[in-house]
């Protein structure tokens, strides 16, 4: 049986400098499901588009295989949200909990955590890019 939903799921792609890029797609909106995506880190421009709104976006960057270093949480606040393609860097070193991001539609920093001096800030074959996800358990009202 074929599924009419008109329930969204939106994306988030990490774009490398050469244009190679890597996407995550989403659960429908209101599944209050979560979803995740490891990338290495030299995959550090993020674009999102038609993300329900409610939703929690965490991105992390790590060191090796376990060490987190930095990581920004936004949230959506806009039916839908998107993004316009964002390095990282700039995303955890321009705003501050409580900021909207000026590139994008209706999200707000929630959280970050910026490198400690000793902490290298370079993109090393061995970093990656965590994302973590979770949608509300309710769809948005219209």
């Amino acid at each position: 049986m074929p599924n009419n939903s008109t329930h969204q799921s939106g994306s988030i792609i990490f774009w490398r400098d050469d244009n190679d890029h890597e996407a995550m797609n989403l659960p429908d909106e209101g599944s209050g499901e979560s979803a995740e995506k490891t990338v290495i880190a030299h995959f550090n421009k993020i674009e999102m588009s038609d993300i329900p709104s409610a939703t929690i976006i965490t991105i992390s960057r790590r060191e090796g295989s376990s060490q987190v270093v930095s990581y920004i949480k936004l949230l959506t606040m806009h039916h839908p949200a998107s993004l316009d393609r964002t390095e990282y860097e700039y995303l955890l070193n321009t705003f501050k909990p409580g900021d909207f991001i000026t590139t994008a539609l209706g999200i707000k920093m929630l959280d970050k955590r910026v490198p400690k001096a000793v902490e290298s800030p370079g993109l090393d074959a061995d970093h990656e890019l965590d994302c973590f996800v979770k949608l509300s358990s309710s769809p948005p009202s219209l």
